[in-house]
């Protein structure tokens, strides 16, 4: 791993800052020991016996501070220590940064679509694609309702038309399930994944459909 230095090319990311790693339903929290241009050190909060990660496929970053939420994708260079607490990354994206000011919601209904990748809980296969209505979006994510049965943690990738003949898809995170009927809950999810320029898609779109909305914000 590369020495340490105070500049790097991530956004507020430094030696001590708190972050997640994402993998095929795996998240876990850890904090940044070691960092170099391209070379992440992460110690994980909990230890366990065996590693959550698959070392040949890579992971997700997510890390924040004040002024937003940050993502970036990584190689898992060597997971190592006794109870497997202590990671080494090699970055293969540059992070992208969504701006908490810029995150207005929208209560919007909004035709989106959404297939299973991960459910960790099982109970859905993935690949089977589901119709549903926005029941509000940001520049984060959105919810909408639905009678799968969608966990926390499952993992989606969703679509949906930013203009007549543009559709936006994106990975997705469930983040909250709660139930509103008996066989329906409201799913919130968070997007990950978006390149630079489908995000900048995205928050045009916003925008569009809202200005007032979003000049207050």
């Amino acid at each position: 791993m590369a020495e340490k230095r105070a500049n790097n090319t991530f956004y507020h990311l430094q030696v001590g800052s708190l972050l997640e790693l994402q993998q095929s339903g795996a998240h876990r929290e850890g904090s940044v020991t070691l960092i170099s241009q391209n070379d992440l050190s992460v110690q994980l909060a909990k230890a366990e016996v065996n590693s959550p990660f698959n070392q040949e496929k890579p992971v997700r970053i997510k890390y924040w501070d004040k002024q937003g939420i940050y993502y970036c994708q990584a190689e898992i260079a060597k997971v190592s220590g006794l109870l497997n607490q202590e990671i080494e990354l090699s970055i293969i994206s540059r992070p992208v940064a969504m701006q908490r000011r810029r995150s207005f919601r929208l209560t919007q209904k909004i035709a989106v679509w959404f297939e299973v990748v991960d459910a960790i809980h099982g109970g859905l296969p993935p690949g089977k694609v589901f119709k549903s209505e926005t029941r509000d979006i940001s520049g984060t994510g959105l919810s909408f309702e639905s009678d799968a049965p969608l966990k926390v943690l499952d993992e989606l990738r969703v679509s949906f038309h930013v203009s007549k003949k543009k559709k936006l898809d994106s990975f997705a995170t469930v983040v909250t399930s709660e139930k509103v009927e008996k066989y329906t809950h409201l799913i919130g999810v968070e997007f990950h994944g978006l390149l630079p320029e489908a995000q900048k898609e995205l928050m045009e779109f916003l925008h569009e459909i809202s200005p007032d909305e979003a000049q207050q914000k």
